[in-house]
Order: C-alpha cells, then structure tokens, then sequence
C-alpha cells in the first residue's frame, strides 16, 4: 500500500483524501467569522507537489491554502 498523500491546510495542519475541509473567505486580508464560513466538503483528490486538492463535486484543483480542517467527531 502507498502512503496517502498529505498537504497542508491554511494553519498548516495535514489534510488528505476523505478529510472535511471548508474554504477560508477573507475580507481585505481578515478572515470571516465562522458564520460566513462555506459548508465543510470531502476533499476527493490531494495534489501534493504543488499543495492543491480537489473537493467533493468539483472538477477543479484548489490551492490547499486557502481551505481549513473541520474536525471529526470522532477525533480524526
């Protein structure tokens, strides 16, 4: 078995495939409260060379960067 590719999300915690993120808005460089935070999505793909993912219903690559763990219930 490979090892599960890994990148970074926005506070530098290792995000991978199958991991809940939500896309970190900002306002003129400040971050938005929670309330104004998009709903967490799957991350389907993770491309680790250049630190970008792929969410749940898209088709698109995202930098990793601008995306934020949503932590599990169950401690994961």
């Amino acid at each position: 078995m490979k090892p599960m590719k890994t990148v970074q999300d926005i506070n530098g915690k290792p995000i991978k495939i199958g991991d809940m993120v939500r896309q970190v808005l900002y306002d003129n460089g400040n971050p938005i409260p929670d309330a104004h935070r998009r709903e967490p999505r799957r991350i389907e793909a993770v491309g680790a060379p250049r630190s970008e993912i792929v969410l749940a219903g898209s088709l698109q690559w995202q930098s990793a960067g601008q995306f934020e763990k949503v932590e599990s219930d169950t401690g994961e």
